[in-house]
């Protein structure tokens, strides 16, 4: 028997919602608001017809598709993520709400009997995600295949109410095979990308169906030899300050202001500030330089006029050449001029390198530093920015495009946003009300 495996199923199997304080609650609402904003504008680009690619005919509907249940879980993993606008645990590097809400909503619950096992899913992946973050990726795996599809187990699990039994079944399964994501879709600039989402989702509700049926994954999936952490070289400490099971990590999860991979947002900040100081015309620029941390490296490659959609949303040459010239990076850009000319010439000019001080910072700073030589200036003008969360507080930079801080006002304004030409103003009405 395996202690972490336990604590898990253990833990689990007992909590209740009166474990959690309101503002765990409250924020669970709207991260659950948020996502299903973000499905509503993967749905709108040319690009969410991957999600269905794979889909079978049924009777749930997602994005107006009549398709299985199955099928719909992974559509919403799929759409959720698709513009990289989805919300994120820094700490882990992995994105909690595609991979364990699809499930949950496709499984026709009222929103009060969601939030228990959202927070519950939420919880688990993020401490496992953190106690391996960042040495998982920097072996070149995603921490959403990884540790997506045991959030999605467990919360619906939780929201069925199973045994401790089923419970440790689901997680030990949900281990011993997960859809492994590589991290080097960054150097291919794969557009299958937003595929890990969907599977980690459909992979966790699959592993739930495999534990009711009788079937039994590792007994020691997470702290035997061969086991990912023993690969790894760490150790999963259940029940020590760095991975105290409380439910708390939630309220620490960032959601985004803007499209793009989080590791772009520095550099799309020092983009705008660039625009709105009007110290520099797009014409006159020779270089861009970007010094930034180890892990930013992976998206410095530029797309060119073949490259998908995805490739451009995981670029950092191409996310600060778009907010330079354009200001904002909008569902409408990708949909009819991310190939713009205008943003492939800039990228192209655009070198990323490494920074000892911003590499000894991460991951709880993100910091990054721009410096443009402009033609006919004897210097380059320089900024820098630097993105600061900690699990013990919501102290961020002014400037940040996320914040576990992000206030109820601009996430419904974000969900409205999305919602704009996909459902009715009087459905969002209705939307915000319930959800918030």
């Amino acid at each position: 028997m395996e202690k972490e495996l336990d604590e898990i199923a253990s833990w689990v199997a007992e909590v209740r919602l009166t474990d959690f304080s309101s503002s765990v609650i409250s924020r669970a609402k709207l991260l659950l608001l948020d996502f299903v904003g973000c499905v509503f504008a993967g749905s709108t680009i040319d690009e969410s017809e991957q999600a269905f690619y794979l889909a079978e005919p049924g009777e749930y509907r997602v994005a107006g598709r009549p398709v299985s249940g199955s099928s719909a879980i992974h559509a919403m993993g799929v759409l959720g993520a698709l513009l990289q606008y989805n919300d994120g645990y820094g700490n882990g590097g992995n994105h909690p709400s595609s991979s364990i809400l699809p499930g949950l909503l496709a499984s026709g619950n009222a929103l009060n009997d969601l939030v228990l096992p959202m927070i519950v899913g939420y919880e688990i992946s993020n401490r496992l995600s953190a106690a391996t973050h960042p040495r998982l990726t920097r072996t070149g795996f995603t921490p959403t295949a990884i540790w997506g599809p045991v959030g999605s187990a467990v919360a619906l699990c939780k929201l069925a109410e199973e045994p401790y039994s089923c419970i440790r079944q689901a997680v030990a399964i949900s281990l011993f095979c997960p859809p492994i994501g590589l991290f080097s879709y960054l150097q291919e600039m794969v557009s299958a990308v937003p595929q890990h989402h969907g599977w980690a989702a459909r992979f966790g509700s699959d592993a739930v169906h495999l534990s009711r049926a009788g079937l039994n994954g590792s007994d020691n999936p997470l702290g035997g030899q061969k086991s990912l952490p023993d690969l790894l070289g760490v150790e999963l400490n259940f029940g020590s300050p760095s991975i105290e099971l409380d439910g708390e990590t939630i309220k620490t999860v960032y959601t985004k202001r803007e499209i793009g991979c989080r590791h772009c947002h520095p550099s799309a900040a020092l983009a705008r500030a660039l625009k709105k100081s009007r110290q520099v015309e797009i014409e006159a620029i020779e270089s861009v330089d970007i010094s930034t941390y180890k892990v930013a490296l992976g998206f410095s490659k530029v797309p060119d006029e073949r490259q998908e959609l995805y490739a451009c949303l995981m670029s950092i040459p191409w996310i600060f050449s778009a907010n330079l010239i354009f200001g904002e990076v909008t569902p409408h850009l990708l949909t009819d001029r991310f190939r713009h000319p205008e943003i492939l010439r800039l990228a192209k000019k655009v070198q990323i390198y490494e920074s000892s001080d911003a590499e000894a910072h991460y991951p709880l700073s993100l910091n990054s530093e721009v410096s443009v030589k402009v033609l006919g200036l004897r210097e380059s003008l320089k900024l820098a920015e630097v993105m600061s969360y900690s699990s013990e507080s919501d102290l961020f930079a002014p400037e940040s495009l996320f914040d576990p801080a992000f206030g109820a006002d601009e996430l419904i304004s974000k969900f409205k946003k999305n919602c704009a030409g996909v459902i009715s103003e009087k459905d969002t009405h209705s939307l915000v009300n319930l959800y918030s």
